[in-house]
Formats: C-alpha cells, sequence, structure tokens
C-alpha cells in the first residue's frame, strides 16, 4: 500500500511539472529575430564563442558586423527557453558557424535580440 501512494503521488507531482513547462513560450521554428547592440562589448545570452576560439578556427572576429542581422530559429529546447538560431541570409557567423544558440527570453529582455516582425 505504501507503495502504491508513493507511485500515485510522484506521478501526480511528474504530471504538474510537465504541464507547466509545455506553455512556457510562444515562438516557433521559422521565426525570426534582430540582432541588437549590445550594452557591453559581448552579449551575455546569445552564446557566441569566444574572440580568441573564431581566430583560432580562421574565423573573423568582428562583433560589428552582426549588428542588425536577421535570425531565424532553427531549434527549439524541450524547455522552450533555449534555440538555436541561424542568419535568415545563410551565411555563416563570423565565416565559420552555421548557427549559435540563445537562452530567448533573456537575451529579448535585455534587448540583445528583437522581434523582426513589426
Amino acid at each position: 500500500m505504501k507503495y502504491v501512494l508513493t507511485f500515485a503521488l510522484f506521478s501526480f507531482l511528474s504530471l504538474g511539472l510537465f504541464a507547466q513547462q509545455s506553455s512556457s513560450y510562444d515562438y516557433e521554428v521559422g521565426d525570426q529575430f534582430v540582432l541588437d547592440r549590445s550594452d557591453n562589448q559581448g552579449y551575455d545570452h546569445v552564446k557566441f564563442p569566444p574572440k580568441n576560439f573564431i581566430i583560432k578556427r580562421g574565423g573573423i572576429a568582428d562583433m560589428k558586423s552582426l549588428y542588425n542581422t536577421k535570425l531565424t530559429i532553427v531549434a527549439i529546447s524541450e524547455s522552450g527557453d533555449w534555440v538555436t538560431l541561424k542568419k535568415a541570409d545563410g551565411s555563416k557567423f563570423f565565416n565559420r558557424l552555421p548557427t549559435v544558440k540563445a537562452h530567448l527570453p533573456n537575451a529579448l529582455k535585455a534587448g540583445e535580440l528583437r522581434s523582426a516582425n513589426p
């Protein structure tokens, strides 16, 4: 009897957690965003590799060239917070990286990303 109650309680709590995670975002694959100028030197919520990593791989580490770049969501994590972004024109970031990841809710709040739709 004790195991049945434990299983029932665990099942109830698991369903409650799943229900909260499934509706936490309102964007989908294909939505477009624009990369805005960051307040500081880099981006905190859009995860670009360090400049030395880009240079070692033969890329051009010019952050200024990314301002006002249109980005498209190509994948969304199960939690809905992390997204994978690619350039809308199909080119690569720093001539090396096809995609980058971003914590979308925080990037929108910080002003690093904005919606491309008016």
